[in-house]
């Protein structure tokens, strides 16, 4: 098979649960299908070090920093993402080169899968080509949104945690 996988919060090192199961996921796929990831980096991280450790990967890696929780910078996400389908925490992962990107190769190359790697890495995938496209996740994130509502102390942001809409879309 030829397997294109998008998985945005980078790989490299591997230092997370998420960062190590998909790792090995990708260096089983790639002794026996053709895998490309498609996956970003923090400044601090060196995806050229991953390009090595996954030799039978091809790698493409995008530097992008998400917007943190209280920063200015998720201030601004948070505004932007009520005037978008997306919940804040997805806006805030969409990184337009890497879904050029995406795009790019799945217009132009043979391609049987397309991989989205945790629900961060969907708004980073069109899920409207010929090319079908498989949701990898482990978390139902509505459900985590919801049951967040309803212990949260705090009024105003139990009313923003309640809007679960988009989560469940």
């Amino acid at each position: 098979m030829r397997i294109l996988w998008v998985k945005v919060g980078g790989l490299w090192p591997l230092s997370t649960g998420g960062r190590l199961r998909s790792f090995h996921i990708l260096k089983e796929l790639s002794a026996r299908h053709h895998v490309t990831l498609l996956t970003t980096h923090a400044a601090h991280e060196d995806p050229e070090c991953l390009a090595r450790e996954l030799p039978g990967v091809d790698v493409f890696s995008v530097a992008h920093d998400p917007a943190k929780h209280g920063s200015a910078s998720f201030a601004y996400a948070l505004g932007r993402s009520w005037l978008s389908p997306l919940p804040v925490d997805l806006w805030r992962w969409r990184v337009p080169p890497l879904r050029a990107e995406a795009e790019r190769r799945l217009s132009r190359q043979a391609l049987d899968l397309c991989v989205a790697d945790f629900l961060a890495a969907a708004p980073n995938v069109p899920l409207d080509g010929p090319v079908p496209v498989v949701l990898f996740a482990h978390n139902v994130e509505h459900a985590i949104w919801k049951r967040l509502a309803m212990v949260e102390p705090r009024k105003a942001r139990r009313a923003l945690l309640r809007i679960v809409r988009r989560w469940r879309r």
